[in-house]
């Protein structure tokens, strides 16, 4: 495993509220997150099947108008997802 000494699980928290979504997903990385033009840049060694997720993800979140942020600190990757009026 590359993730030694801490915790290595994901972490998915998912509120629905006042009609809004709100969804947090934190997860242990080992190295920085790279990102060019605004976009993340996979660090997995084969590039054409991996980051699609990412650009799916966000694809969804603009067709329902919401917001997506994420953010890369202390060897964690946490991306939260706020859509309204659903």
């Amino acid at each position: 495993d590359k993730i030694e000494g801490r915790e290595n699980r994901i972490k998915f928290r998912m509120i629905y509220k006042d009609e809004r979504l709100n969804i947090c997903v934190r997860n242990p990385i080992v190295d920085s997150i790279c990102e060019v033009d605004g976009r993340m840049i996979t660090t997995k060694k084969d590039k054409r099947i991996h980051g699609i997720g990412m650009r799916n993800i966000k694809n969804v979140v603009q067709k329902y108008k919401g917001e997506m942020i994420y953010n890369c600190s202390n060897n964690y990757f946490t991306i939260t997802i706020i859509i309204d009026n659903i």
